[in-house]
This record gives structure tokens, sequence and C-alpha cells, in this order.
């Protein structure tokens, strides 16, 4: 099970994955734990892998054999966001 500060990173993952943007719920939350340096920090580190993960399927390079498997977050139930 990840920590409350590690979902909410994971939400703010998800959301700029699936809508490019920040929910106004979800800012809130993410300014009560991380001070707006940090969040600059979240949000284009959110970026670099987004752009990463780009370049790896499109080389189709092989996966690492001990990275962390996530499902998509289309395939997680609402709330569960352990690792698999």
């Amino acid at each position: 099970m990840f920590a409350p500060k590690e979902r909410l990173i994971l939400r703010l993952c998800d959301e700029l994955h699936a809508t490019a943007n920040v929910s106004d719920e979800l800012w809130t939350a993410l300014a009560r734990e991380w001070s707006p340096e940090q969040l600059v920090e979240l949000v284009v580190l959110a970026g670099h892998y987004h752009a990463i993960s780009f370049a790896t399927n499109a080389f189709r390079l092989p996966l690492e054999p001990l990275g962390a498997r996530f499902p998509p977050a289309e395939e997680r139930p609402a709330g569960k966001l352990e690792k698999t």
C-alpha cells in the first residue's frame, strides 16, 4: 500500500496523463503537502517521465527486468493504488 503522500503523487500523474491538467481539488491537496517550488518540480518530473515513456515505447526498448509494473489507471479500482 502506498502512503497518503505517495497516493497524491500517483493521482497527480494520473490526472496529468489523462487531462494534461490538475483539478483544483487535487491541487489544494498537493499544496497542503508540498511547497510551490516542489509542486513545480513534481509537474515537470511527471512530464519528463511522460516524454521518456514516449521514447521508450516508440523505440520498442525492452522493459527493465526489475522495474515495478503498475496497471493503467483505468484498470485500477478506485482508491486502490497498490503495486503489482
